[in-house]
């Protein structure tokens, strides 16, 4: 039941390339049109200098799927009939933010011609706004029912060594966040180790 309208426009600016886009995704049941959706808008541009090349993307998300005044708002992820919402096993499926949560994205990545990488993310996040949670089979927001307004910054450093990537991260995060019952809070590290079988 939900319907889905995207927008791309890639285009070259100065020495860059550049693209808009935006998604509307809501209930299909309105005269064939997406109704009481959810918003995503995005700018991004890509460029090279010497022996790196960047990507820098500005992004706005609205999962708050209902009109406003709506007495049903929740229609993806706190679905009456589909208990689980838009989520599989608790995990939600499209907005990373799960429901009823707008968020601004500004993010970096910088890649090396060796195949290293720095990203790092900026994220203004006011989660879960109406702060209601309906758990179920399979339901409930992985962020938990507490409304929340928080700044997170992200920033992670990767190596490739062969057939292998080790990525180093650092986080920090404004105000407590849970997700899927884990708190997230003040200043956190992280290690990842992949490898690519050939």
């Amino acid at each position: 039941q939900l319907g889905t309208v995207d927008f791309r426009l890639n285009f070259p600016l100065l020495q860059t390339q550049s693209a808009f886009y935006m998604q509307y995704t809501g209930e299909d049941e309105s005269n064939g049109f997406p109704s009481r959706g959810m918003d995503l808008a995005g700018i991004e541009t890509a460029f090279a200098s010497r022996d790196l090349f960047h990507l820098f993307a500005l992004e706005y998300v609205d999962s708050m799927s209902g009109a406003h005044g709506d007495s049903r708002p929740n229609t993806a992820y706190e679905h009456s009939t589909y208990q689980s919402g838009y989520r599989y096993r608790s995990r939600p499926i499209g907005a990373t933010f799960d429901n009823d949560t707008r968020a601004w994205i500004l993010s970096g990545d910088h890649y090396f011609a060796d195949g290293d990488q720095i990203s790092w993310r900026v994220l203004q996040l006011d989660l879960n706004r109406d702060g209601s949670n309906r758990a179920g089979v399979w339901g409930g927001s992985a962020f938990g029912a507490d409304a929340v307004e928080t700044l997170l910054i992200q920033a992670s450093y990767a190596i490739v060594i062969k057939n292998f990537k080790i990525s180093t991260s650092v986080y920090n995060v404004e105000k407590e966040i849970f997700w899927n019952n884990e708190k997230i809070d003040g200043t956190g590290v992280g290690l990842a180790v992949e490898y690519k079988y050939q």
